[in-house]
């Protein structure tokens, strides 16, 4: 498609390569945010090198070219940065970025109209281990940013791929992964607000040893967006009873979750 038609209808994208996350996942995000965009018109743009098995609702281009190797790229380093190349998108156009990992689970409206709105750039607040979770939020350590759910303006953060292209090497030394050089050279950075977006691991999910007696996970309540970062996704949350562990070493269970089921169920077979 070419950039000059595209119009500045809200935008969710997505980034899709290889084989971890397959049509499903991509397919079941657009229904989820059809759900909860409370009949607003949007487009569901993904970026990818496959497109097999993807709804026909949902628009694709290839995947633009990346000034680092394809093997350092597809490990997760710094692929995001595509979504502010200039021009990619009409400038001003309000863009949701989600992780093809995350469920949709409230109101996806709100968000865009915080991007129209207060403009800059909107990521997740890293989550503090649970020990701080006792201290009201301003008072834990900042963390940084968790960019699995990123708004902006299309045209206001083009600095931010400018200077990826002009030195890859000297950024990848200098910054761990694009999240962090997202969050330390964005333009009129802000945190979503604390109750938009949850991490099932830190809000849903029962740590040693109380995951003993709630063997369910809690249900996310009042969240637009919940994530997956690290270990599980939520794909192996639907394991049969027992069949495996999912999860991490001190958060982990061993039983199917029905909300989860429950929310595949409704959008992934649609």
């Amino acid at each position: 498609m070419n950039v000059t038609s595209i119009t500045a209808d809200p935008t969710i994208l997505a980034l899709k390569w290889g084989d971890r996350y397959g049509a499903d996942y991509v397919n079941t995000l657009y229904r989820a945010a059809e759900s909860q965009m409370g009949g607003r018109k949007f487009r569901f743009l993904c970026f990818t090198d496959q497109t097999g098995g993807l709804l026909n609702t949902i628009e694709t281009r290839p995947i633009p070219d990346m000034p680092i190797d394809r093997s350092v790229w597809t490990h997760g380093m710094f692929p995001k940065l595509l979504m502010f190349i200039p021009d990619i998108l009409a400038k001003g156009t309000p863009v949701l970025f989600l992780d093809l990992d995350v469920m949709i689970t409230g109101n996806l409206a709100r968000m865009f109209d915080r991007i129209t709105s207060v403009g800059g750039l909107h990521v997740i607040r890293e989550w503090n281990p649970t020990i701080w979770r006792a201290l009201p939020v301003n008072w834990r350590p900042n963390r940084g940013s968790n960019s699995s759910v990123v708004g902006f303006r299309a045209g206001e953060q083009t600095h931010l791929w400018s200077m990826f292209k002009q030195d890859p090497d000297g950024v990848m030394r200098q910054y761990h992964n694009d999240q962090i050089f997202i969050d330390a050279h964005a333009k009129g950075r802000h945190y979503w607000p604390n109750s938009w977006c949850g991490s099932f691991k830190r809000h849903c999910a029962w740590h040693w040893p109380l995951n003993y007696v709630f063997t369910t996970p809690a249900r996310p309540r009042n969240f637009s967006v919940l994530t997956f970062h690290g270990r599980p996704d939520y794909h192996s949350l639907l394991l049969e009873d027992g069949a495996k562990r999912w999860g991490t070493e001190w958060r982990f269970g061993t039983k199917p979750v029905s909300w989860v089921k429950d929310y595949c169920d409704r959008f992934r077979s649609l």
